[in-house]
């Protein structure tokens, strides 16, 4: 799965949280919110210890392409995170904070880690309490109001449930249903995309595919000659070398970039590392009939750079209250699509489970890396060189002198 698709399951599910599931935490008048409110800052600020264990799971038209776990247990200011892809089988963060040393980069098969020491708590207290272990109330109005701004006439919408040993409380809500602010920032993000992620042209844009053998062959146009490869380095080496570099590079930017305004003062030029072109009214365009054409984009350039036409079908939370008043489980899960530049419907699900247990029970368990010793970076002695070089550049020579380190 491509990052930007991995980022497009992440909207919806941000918008399926956003849009009213998670706001329940945070609500505190009427129809129980305030029992729930209560629940949520208990759980983030009394306990001393307690276990997280979350999965998100996303699907992209009926297709799996997100399965990520993630495992956080917290005792006093020591505590352990793990993060698991469950698509590669790969934990991709395992770490331990324990005793003011935090241990992180862990191999188990060669039992190493490396380690640091750590200057402050680590442990997250999401609100202030003070002696007497009360929340801050200013603080504890702030969200309250902010809540009840943005969740609107979706407040009603929440239901209670007895379960055993607590309460539930559900929501689920179609698009017509969610908050009128959510309704608007939806609207926003599709009347305002390209100005949203900065891909709305005010000037003509051009994008070299490989900028340095434009240079090279430019060079090999003026001179006749090669162009000396150590110039790219050297050229930060010396004063002179640089401003010729840096002329020589915005005249030939400036070719293309006159090329380009010919056609369209704003839009956008595309031009191949064999100096052909094309030329487009904007960089929108661009995308989509490379795209469409199967010609290739830059490496950090793809079909998500406009995502387009967000639409959220419904969301749905479920929070769990213990007799004790804390929460147990949180449960959103959310349906929408997304748009991709050149129209494509990408229809996404995403499920969200936390379970939050141990309150006041949970123990780090340390016996994984007992007996595991630090990784030990091998030592090299440098000595400093004082050296000299002589290249070529446009018919110039320039005599170029710097210190480098080398290894003893």
């Amino acid at each position: 799965m491509t990052k930007r698709l991995k980022l497009a399951l992440m909207i919806l599910l941000i918008a399926a949280i956003a849009t009213g599931s998670s706001v329940l935490l945070l609500s505190g008048s009427g129809n129980g919110y305030e029992s729930v409110f209560k629940a949520g800052v208990k759980s983030l600020t009394q306990p001393k210890s307690y276990t997280v264990k979350a999965r998100v799971t996303g699907f992209v038209n009926g297709d799996k392409e997100l399965d990520e776990e993630f495992v956080y247990l917290m005792n006093g200011s020591d505590n352990y995170d793990c993060t698991i892809d469950h698509m590669t089988n790969d934990k991709i963060l395992e770490s331990y904070e324990l005793d003011g040393m935090r241990y992180y980069n862990i191999d188990h098969e060669n039992k190493e880690y490396d380690a640091y020491t750590l200057y402050s708590n680590s442990a997250y207290q999401a609100i202030a309490l003070d002696d007497n272990g009360t929340e801050n109330e200013t603080l504890v109005r702030i969200v309250k109001l902010f809540a009840d701004f943005y969740m609107g006439n979706a407040k009603n919408q929440f239901v209670r449930e007895h379960i055993d040993g607590g309460n539930r409380y559900v929501i689920t809500l179609k698009k017509e249903q969610l908050p009128e602010l959510a309704l608007l920032m939806l609207d926003f993000f599709n009347e305002s995309g390209d100005t949203l992620y900065g891909m709305r042209d005010t000037y003509m844009r051009v994008y070299y595919e490989d900028m340095k053998q434009l240079l090279r062959d430019e060079h090999l146009l003026r001179t006749g000659k090669e162009m000396d490869e150590r110039v790219f380095d050297l050229r930060s080496e010396d004063e002179a070398l640089r401003d010729a570099y840096s002329a020589f590079y915005d005249e030939v930017d400036e070719k293309y970039q006159a090329i380009g305004k010919a056609v369209y003062e704003v839009g956008a030029m595309f031009v191949e590392a064999d100096g052909t072109y094309e030329i487009y009214p904007s960089t929108k365009d661009m995308y989509i009939k490379r795209l469409s054409e199967g010609k290739q984009l830059l490496d950090y350039q793809d079909a998500f750079d406009y995502p387009q036409n967000l639409d959220v079908k419904y969301v749905h939370g479920e929070f769990d209250v213990s007799d004790e008043g804390y929460v147990t489980r949180i449960y959103v899960t959310g349906e929408g699509s997304v748009q991709d530049v050149t129209g494509k419907t990408y229809a996404g699900v995403i499920e969200a489970n936390v379970d939050l247990t141990g309150y006041n029970e949970t123990t780090i368990d340390a016996s994984p890396i007992s007996g595991y010793t630090e990784r030990v970076q091998e030592e090299k002695s440098y000595k400093t060189e004082d050296v000299t070089e002589t290249v070529e550049f446009l018919g110039v020579t320039y005599e170029i002198s710097y210190t480098r380190y080398v290894e003893e």
